[in-house]
């Protein structure tokens, strides 16, 4: 169900109230209403792509309640190779993620290996960070970036609130933004590069949910231009048998929302790394050829999450809600697969 006007998520006992989808963040999160702070999970990602340069970098914020994890993880498409580092904060003190995600905020996490800082001002979503010691593809040591994400004035977004149970006491409030116009500075090795001008784009990630005891999902978004200059993007997912959320499936196109329905991946030819996403009306069809490829897995006595995500190159078409074709070939992305035991 698509909503249009603004709701409250949450009721006084912590149950989902108005699940749906929307092109607008209209729900209304109150975080004091969604029960225990260690059975919340929250957390914001970004990723940003140089078309001209062939990499991608995705930083991601999380608090899961008893703990926080922090990454920077770096693609690199022409070595066909990844590297990251991490860190863990157990029991933070405090929230710090937005309750709201469009609103202003900013949140910092530093320790010996990495610091990170979001800020968040209108339409403007600055990525600060370091990664001193991480050893990228190419063997130099040493990452850092200053770099600007901007929403356009009036673009649509996909918004989700799902129940991941029966009677919404766990549940999913999620917002994604894809593609946003990237610009700024990397530096390598302290030496530095800007980011290509017109073939830099990045995808915003917001998240907040309580989640079953087991949940699982796999994952692709892709990002690009048209051969006439207009930004568009996909994401689609699948949830695995315990949990997952497809109210989310979309394309984004310059601008606007093109909602699609349930989606399925699936491994042409029994390849593993290999990928072919498609849906059952016949709207989309991508073929995904893998680059680089991170595996991780946190496990601790409270949680276990495990991570697959790999970059590579999509081709396919899709059809727009006008019936609009659009024939699309190598277009940057990734797959991830997430299993977790909260």
């Amino acid at each position: 169900m698509e909503l249009c006007t603004a709701a409250p998520l949450l009721d006084d006992k912590g149950i989902l109230m108005t699940p749906g989808w929307a092109r607008y963040p209209y729900w209304e999160y109150n975080r004091k209403k969604a029960g225990l702070r260690v059975a919340l999970k929250e957390w914001d990602s970004y990723t940003i792509t140089d078309e001209g340069k062939g990499f991608s970098f995705q930083i991601i914020y999380s608090d899961l309640g008893y703990s926080g994890i922090f990454s920077i993880a770096f693609f690199d498409y022409i070595r066909k190779k990844a590297s990251e580092v991490h860190g863990i904060k157990l029991f933070p003190k405090q929230r710090t993620l937005s309750e709201d995600p469009g609103a202003d905020s900013a949140v910092t996490y530093a320790d010996s290996s990495m610091t990170i800082a979001f800020v968040r001002k209108g339409l403007k979503h600055q990525i600060l960070i370091t990664a001193p010691y991480l050893t990228l593809p190419d063997g130099s040591t040493g990452f850092k970036a200053d770099a600007v994400l901007y929403e356009d004035e009036g673009a649509e977004s996909m918004n989700t609130a799902t129940a991941l149970d029966n009677e919404g006491r766990y549940w999913h409030y999620g917002r994604r933004i894809n593609p946003m116009k990237a610009e700024g500075m990397i530096f390598i090795n302290h030496l530095a590069h800007a980011l290509a001008k017109d073939k830099s784009h990045g995808i915003m990630e917001w998240e907040r949910g309580r989640w079953p005891v087991k949940s699982g999902w796999i994952a692709a978004t892709a990002s690009g231009w048209t051969y006439d200059g207009i930004a568009w993007g996909v994401n689609l997912s699948c949830p695995f048998p315990e949990c997952g959320n497809t109210e989310s499936n979309c394309i984004f196109f310059d601008g606007r929302i093109h909602k699609l329905g349930s989606i399925s991946f699936s491994h042409p030819g029994n390849v593993p790394m290999d990928y072919e996403v498609s849906d059952e009306e016949g709207r989309i069809r991508l073929a995904f050829a893998p680059d680089a490829s991170l595996e991780n897995m946190i496990s601790m006595k409270m949680m276990k999450a495990e991570r697959k995500q790999t970059a590579g190159l999509f081709s396919g078409f899709f059809i727009l809600d006008n019936g609009r074709k659009l024939e699309i070939e190598n277009a940057y992305g990734s797959i991830t697969e997430t299993r977790n035991r909260w």
